[in-house]
């Protein structure tokens, strides 16, 4: 039953937030972000070629994909979105080398989205955001800021760009 379910999740982060010193990380979104989803789905390549060829497909796609997550996240937040100190988000956008996609696409298709998403999330906790993409993130963090996500995760140093000193500043 989805309800007692809810009712045990519920009752166990609240135990947890009452008992325990450490940070309680929470995330209702299973299986990617709303580009790394339907690139699963259709494959990165079909996926890559649908953003170019058939846009207006793309976007629905992408469109249902955050109405789930947005779903998602509000059912799971209303039952534990005022004991958990993190909320984790995953959308990986980003390469060993750059941008997988034209930044001028991220933020006509992908971002928006990703602010509706962030603007339900907060609605329902005041959790600090945690993003997640691998890759070199370096050109992704003031996006990152302006939607209002906290944390980026990871600083994966490998990466283009990815210099901790650098970063830092």
């Amino acid at each position: 039953d989805p309800v007692e379910v809810n009712v045990k999740l519920a009752e166990r982060a609240r135990r947890l937030y009452e008992n325990t010193d450490y940070a309680l990380v929470g995330s209702a979104v299973i299986g990617g972000g709303i580009f790394e989803q339907p690139a699963r789905t259709m494959g990165l390549p079909n996926f890559l070629m649908a953003l170019v060829s058939e846009p207006a497909f793309a976007d629905r796609l992408m469109d249902k994909i955050t109405d789930i997550y947005i779903e998602s996240c509000n059912n799971y937040l209303d039952h534990v979105g005022q004991y958990i100190h993190v909320f984790t988000f995953w959308d990986d956008v980003a390469g060993q080398n750059g941008w997988l996609i034209k930044p001028e696409m991220y933020r006509k298709m992908i971002k928006p989205k990703q602010r509706r998403l962030v603007d339900a999330i907060k609605k329902k906790t005041n959790a600090k955001l945690f993003y997640h993409s691998c890759g070199a993130t370096r050109d992704l963090i003031p996006d990152l800021i302006d939607l209002g996500f906290d944390i980026l995760n990871p600083v994966q140093v490998s990466a283009k760009g990815m210099d901790t000193g650098k970063l830092k500043q």
